[in-house]
């Protein structure tokens, strides 16, 4: 079965994008692997964009055990890989 967005039920899907601070947030700490897997799908497609900019910022401002490591790792990869800007 294939996930998208419309699959997702979240509190915060406020904008017909969806990833806003709080719908972030909220898939971060809370989120199902489907959930996570498009997050950072679009991560990997835009590593210095906005969503992952968003990502960056939850991390460094709301500590969840291992989930804030692991997505700051992630972007941090995903830049990596993308090489600088």
């Amino acid at each position: 079965m294939r996930y998208t967005r419309q699959n997702m039920k979240h509190r915060h899907l406020s904008d017909d994008a969806g990833w806003s601070v709080p719908a972030i947030d909220d898939i971060l700490d809370r989120g199902r692997p489907e959930d996570w897997a498009e997050l950072g799908n679009e991560v990997l497609r835009a590593p210095y964009g906005e969503i992952a900019q968003r990502v960056v910022h939850i991390c460094e401002n709301h500590y969840m055990y291992g989930t804030s490591r692991l997505w700051a790792a992630f972007v941090a990869l995903a830049r990596n890989e993308a090489g600088g800007v």
